[in-house]
């Protein structure tokens, strides 16, 4: 790994990845994923809020959820993808963080995504010194899984022990179904090949130019009547300087067979080369779900939801299929924000933000569980970024710190306290944590939480006075609308007052007389929950099942 760091060196500051030198990062990460122990990452946005109806509302089940940030996810677009990826090295970590900027390039018509930006999201990116330029005339392409498939159908072509039947645009085409006016082009065409080759005078000349044979559809007639007839000659399609790319020049080649070998060779070369090209983020985002390292974001659902529209496809809506679409994809996911929640860290930091976990956990150090200061240091050629570095909010360096923090916290638990937060990831604004591998939780006692609904002039000392005054202060009330809000009890910051036993004293409470003025009816929020996962999931089959018809 040194070796290849050493060689391959990036030509600019920081480790910015642009089309220019996409290639060359593409060779170092291949390297150093070999060895890697886990893989930070982390995403800048056009927008995170497609309108009003996706704003998160703590009353979203996951499923609920999800379909707002799907939504979200696909209608906004990638500006950077930062990846950093760490190798251990005896009791520390080598960091190698890159920063990919990502568009489209609208150079495939079958694929010609729109760029949306909110001008909020914007904002945010030019107050932390955004390169749009960069990403705008920089920015690496990128395609789905399906056109994947057609651009390596079209570009290199079905190879020869593919069973499959070929595609109609491979097949070949019946010459009898041409127009008049194409017979007649076509059949000058052949002449004019057949009396370039008995010309005698002209036997030296490797090449002829075609003329006449206006339009793909033609061309490629031509070209399968040369393989039929002439099979001993080359055909080739070239475009011409400064004109549009479908009017090409259709020529013939003589060539030996050792000069046609050698040029099949160059031509699967350049058509490789293309189509590593236009696939572009697609091969970063197949090399790290090959690599099954264990992934880690901070706070990450959103940049799952990106990544995974962006490079691999659609998302699927109904929450079961998408937490299996991602988890065989990533099989093991890390988040720090949750991490940095938990009854370990909470209280030794100074909050769950990722500057706040980066600086906290670096501050605690030297001498502390969580690693010394050496315990992650740049890699040969990435020492770009410094840790006093003002580059929150670029893609590269937040996943370098989310790395950086990911490594102190595992650093300071047990392997078993290590995979109770495995593939689990925090919702924002919710009282859930989205299971990728299993059944999501709440972040609550289960028992001591409800949904109420109540009459519109009830208020919040209203709701705080069903309970008991020695359970009060333990009670908070989070609103959902007017007339209906999530109730929930957690042991007060200060240690006084008493916890309810268990729900059926929480029913109770909602039975008083005073409960009753009021039109309180209460049910475990958990049963909330899970109404409105069926009903959001019975929403999703009710749009699925009406496909409308393409027959007219």
């Amino acid at each position: 790994v040194g070796l290849v760091t050493r060689v391959l060196k990036f030509e600019v500051a920081k480790m910015d990845v642009t089309r220019d030198n996409f290639e060359e990062a593409m060779v170092i990460m291949e390297r150093v994923l070999n060895d890697a122990s886990f893989v930070a990452f982390d995403e800048e946005m056009t927008g995170i809020q497609w309108s009003s109806q996706e704003a998160p509302l703590m009353s979203d089940s996951v499923q609920e959820r999800l379909v707002k940030m799907r939504r979200t996810a696909a209608g906004f677009n990638i500006i950077q993808f930062g990846v950093c990826v760490f190798v251990q090295k005896g009791d520390s970590y080598e960091s190698f963080p890159f920063n990919f900027f990502t568009f489209p390039d609208g150079e495939f018509k079958l694929f010609a995504p729109r760029i949306t930006m909110e001008a909020g999201a914007i904002a945010f990116n030019k107050q932390h010194k955004m390169d749009f330029n960069r990403w705008v005339y920089g920015g690496i392409t990128y395609v789905s899984a399906k056109v994947e498939e057609v651009l390596t159908e079209r570009i290199i072509g079905r190879k020869e022990d593919d069973d499959k039947e070929p595609s109609p645009k491979r097949r070949k085409i019946d010459h009898s179904a041409l127009k008049e006016a194409d017979r007649a082009a076509l059949s000058d065409a052949m002449a004019a090949v057949k009396t370039w080759l008995a010309d005698a005078a002209r036997v030296e000349e490797p090449e002829l130019l075609v003329e006449g044979l206006r339009g793909g559809f033609l061309r490629r007639v031509f070209h399968e009547r040369i393989e039929a007839e002439l099979p001993d000659l080359v055909t080739e399609s070239r475009a011409q300087e400064g004109a549009p790319a479908w009017q090409k020049q259709m020529f013939v080649l003589r060539m030996s067979a050792a000069a046609r070998a050698a040029r099949e060779e160059q031509l699967e070369r350049e058509k490789e080369a293309d189509l590593k090209r236009r696939l572009g983020m697609r091969r970063l985002f197949k090399l790290l779900s090959r690599s099954r390292v264990p992934l880690v974001g901070h706070n990450c659902l959103y940049d799952i939801l990106f990544m995974l529209s962006h490079f691999e496809g659609d998302v699927p809506e109904r929450v079961d299929e998408f937490k299996a679409f991602t988890h065989r994809l990533f099989p093991t996911v890390f988040d720090t924000k949750h991490m940095a929640s938990s009854a370990h860290f909470v209280d030794a930091l100074p909050g769950t933000s990722l500057g706040e976990c980066y600086k906290g956990l670096r501050a605690k150090a030297t001498g502390s569980p969580t690693g010394g200061a050496e315990l992650v240091r740049f890699a040969e050629g990435f020492d770009a970024y410094t840790p006093d570095s003002d580059r929150a909010h670029e893609a590269g360096f937040d996943a370098l710190m989310t790395g950086e923090c990911f490594a102190r916290m595992r650093a300071a638990l047990t392997p078993d306290a290590l995979r109770t937060f495995e593939n689990r990831v925090p919702l924002h604004q919710s009282l859930f944590l989205c299971n990728l591998n299993g059944d999501d939780e709440l972040s609550v006692d289960p028992a001591l939480a409800l949904h109420v609904t109540f009459a519109a002039e009830a208020v919040t000392s209203d709701l705080l006075g069903l309970f008991d005054d020695d359970v009060r202060s333990c009670v908070q009330v989070r609103w959902i609308d007017d007339t209906s809000a999530m109730i929930i009890v957690r042991p007060s910051r200060n240690g006084d007052g008493r916890m309810p036993n268990g729900a059926g004293e929480m029913l109770d409470c909602t039975q008083s007389a005073a409960a009753k003025s009021l039109n309180v009816v209460a049910q475990p929020l958990v049963d909330f929950f899970a109404a409105a996962t069926v009903k959001a999931q019975a929403l999703i089959a009710s749009k699925s099942a009406v496909t409308p018809s393409k027959k007219k």
